[in-house]
């Protein structure tokens, strides 16, 4: 506040107060001084020669004019001067001109309390309304225009309400509170005030705190809002604003739309609209703790390389959420801003839709950039995390993450450079990712995250999906690579185009037979009984195939992703041939066996777990062997059972004719020594008679 023009005010008023007349209640038509209460009215234009016209010196005044002007001709004095002190005083209708100050109300001494100020005109004075230590007072469909200063002027005032109040054209501000607090504007407009880049429509400065402004419209001014606090310099505690809202504001056609300066915390801006204004639209600068959320911004400085439609510097802790940003040069820009959120947030043709430099510790999440350039990730940026990251235009769509990064880079939606490589399907997924020029930054790469969806496979294999480098030619990134959900993550020191491709879904190989039971089991091929039948895992030609191998090459990263038949190959699983007819895989490699069957040995062997044995000897005596139980299938029947598996069958065929022969012949001879039937074979025979000579 101008104190000098203060000290001169009140030795004016002094000076006038000698001279004035004493108004009484009732009808007015001479400027004077009011010291009682009641009512009056003005009946005609009023010009004071010196000093202030009307002074208002006790409480419970209506003030009404009718529409009248009230003027004091000298610059240093009053047309209506509310001393402080007065309470409950009412002024309405009154034109207030070529003046000072228009109205004046309240000191530096004590608060003026309950005024109320209806359907006023401010006009042609430095001061339309200066308004000191004012407090539950309303202000309220007055209109202020063409003052040298400010429209409305508000200091050291508390707990008021300004509302429905029109003011243009002043050289300086709209509507100006300084160091007062909770105070609520609403239903404002404020434009048309210009000076050559100092002007504001609404400005709240020094440590103003908790005011709220709501709905209110400015226009045409340098600036549109402005929350200013003053910076420590020489030693003094700066004077910082704190908890002031902007709700639902307008700012078009301004210098800046809103811009926050050397701030203290839990200020914000919300569901405002904020368009055409020509150097940006929302600024904040050394504002930590900063909430924008839920705002239009449209069409702010587009042409003009520094403008932004958000542009957050020197800020701690800000919160920008749910904000639409459309056609600014830069659409979100984060410089020096240390442990941010930016989420939910959709910026469309911009010439840079998000720049993100010098910053730590941000979390930027579910933003969408469409029909702009690059994304600018700047370095000397570290621990800053971009995931649901959606950029989209005319090259088609893709949906990205960065969670970590550290280099310079510029990363957009890209088209197809190349057609897919041999064996594979393009899902249409395609993101550009350039290094920047600018000096190197130390350890530089990117982990970047390429999502699909689960329409892009259609009757493709999602264990194939890979992303891939196109440098001239498709390949795979060398760095690691893995999948996550519906995604594909890769770690870069190489850039340019990445894609994302996968393979057709191979057909459901046939059935394989099963093995006949019994018998030794076989190797891949035949050989012994049960051999020949395909194992589960290892390829083989299926009847019917016309000689085609059948085989299934899943997704690999080293041989430990494939079946032991297989080895991993440029990411694919790749069936290995046989080595003969008689073995097995194991590791991933071939292993012939000495036999699958006991044709495969040498005489006197068997074919035992796939290696040929000799034969143990035959036990002939029938007795169990020692350290074994008594069982049926023990002793000589194992021995002789396992000599007979070996013995050709034509020498069993001998053996068995030789030995029922004799059996046959022994029986033939019992029959011939049988005494016939009848015979009394149980009776001794009498000796024989010796015979006569």
């Amino acid at each position: 506040m101008n104190t000098a023009k203060i000290v001169l005010g009140v030795l004016v008023l002094v000076l006038s107060l000698s001279f004035a007349a004493t108004l009484t209640p009732g009808p007015v038509t001479t400027c004077g001084v009011i010291d009682t209460l009641g009512t009056y009215n003005v009946q005609n234009n009023l010009t004071a020669a010196t000093g202030d016209c009307i002074v208002i010196q006790a409480d419970d005044v209506n003030l009404n004019c009718d529409a009248n002007s009230i003027s004091a001709t000298s610059r240093s004095s009053y047309a209506i001067h509310v001393m402080e002190g007065s309470g409950n005083v009412h002024v309405d209708r009154c034109i207030l001109e070529n003046s000072m100050t228009g109205l004046g109300a309240g000191g530096l001494d004590s608060d003026t309390n309950g005024l109320t100020l209806t359907a006023n005109v401010a006009r042609h004075n430095g001061w339309g309304y200066e308004l000191i230590r004012l407090t539950n007072s309303m202000i309220d469909d007055n209109m202020a225009y063409n003052n040298t200063e400010h429209g409305f002027y508000m200091t050291a005032s508390t707990g008021n309400t300004l509302q429905n109040n029109n003011e243009f054209m002043s050289e300086w501000n709209g509507f100006y509170l300084g160091s007062s607090s909770n105070n609520h504007l609403v239903g404002n407009t404020a434009s048309q005030n210009r000076n050559g880049g100092t002007s504001v429509g609404f400005e709240i400065a020094f440590d103003s705190n908790s005011n709220t402004l709501e709905s209110n419209t400015a226009e045409q001014n340098d600036f549109g809002f402005k929350l200013y606090g003053s910076t420590p310099v020489g030693g003094v505690t700066p004077a910082l604003p704190d908890g002031n809202r902007f709700i639902s504001n307008t700012a078009n056609d301004n210098g800046i739309g809103i811009q926050f300066m050397y701030t203290g915390t839990q200020n914000g801006i919300s569901g405002s609209t904020i368009t055409n204004n020509a150097y940006g639209g929302i600024d904040a600068l050394g504002s930590p703790a900063l909430d924008i959320t839920s705002n239009t911004i449209t069409n702010n400085g587009p042409s003009y390389s520094l403008a932004s439609g958000i542009l957050v510097k020197n800020c701690t802790g800000y919160v920008i959420s749910d904000n639409t940003v459309t056609a600014s040069y830069n659409g979100v820009w984060v410089e020096a801003s240390n442990m941010g959120t930016l989420d939910n947030t959709v910026i469309s043709g911009s010439v840079s839709p998000l720049r993100l430099e010098f910053s730590t510790g941000n979390q930027l999440t579910a933003i969408t950039v469409a029909d702009s350039g690059p994304v600018m990730l700047r370095g000397d940026s570290t621990d800053n995390s971009i995931t649901l990251l959606t950029m989209k235009g005319t090259a088609g769509e893709v949906l990205v993450d960065i969670p970590v990064y550290n280099g310079n880079y510029d990363v957009t939606v890209a088209s197809s450079p190349a057609a897919a490589p041999s064996g594979y399907t393009a899902l249409g997924r395609y993101v550009s990712v350039v290094e920047a020029v600018a000096p190197p930054v130390p350890d530089e790469g990117m982990e970047l995250v390429i999502h699909y969806q689960d329409s892009d496979l259609g009757s493709l294999s999602e264990s194939t999906v890979k992303a891939m480098l196109w440098d001239g030619s498709w390949s795979i990134p060398a760095q690691t690579l893995y999948m996550s959900t519906n995604g594909v993550i890769t770690d870069n020191t190489a850039f340019g185009i990445f894609g994302l491709f996968a393979r057709p879904t191979p057909p459901t190989p046939p059935t394989p037979p099963t093995p006949p039971s019994g018998g030794s089991t076989g190797g891949t091929t035949s050989g012994g009984s049960g051999g020949g039948a395909p194992h589960i895992g290892v390829p083989y030609i299926p009847s019917g195939s016309g000689g085609t191998t059948v085989e299934v090459e899943p997704s690999c990263t080293s041989n430990a992703d494939c079946a032991s038949s297989a080895t991993c190959s440029g990411g694919v699983c790749k069936a290995l041939e046989a080595g003969s007819s008689c073995g097995t895989f194991e590791n991933h490699k071939w292993v012939d066996y000495e036999c699958c069957g006991t044709e495969d040995c040498d005489a006197g062997q068997v074919c035992k777990n796939n290696a040929c044995v000799s034969m143990e000897p035959l036990n002939i005596t029938g007795t169990e062997p020692q350290g074994t139980g008594g069982s049926e299938a023990s002793g000589s029947n194992q021995g002789l059972g396992r000599l007979l598996a070996d013995v050709p069958w034509w020498v069993l065929l001998l053996l068995v004719l030789m030995v029922g022969g004799g059996i046959y012949a022994r029986y033939r001879m019992g029959q011939s020594e049988k005494p016939p039937e009848g015979s009394e074979g149980s009776e001794e025979m009498p000796p024989a008679e010796p015979e006569e000579e």
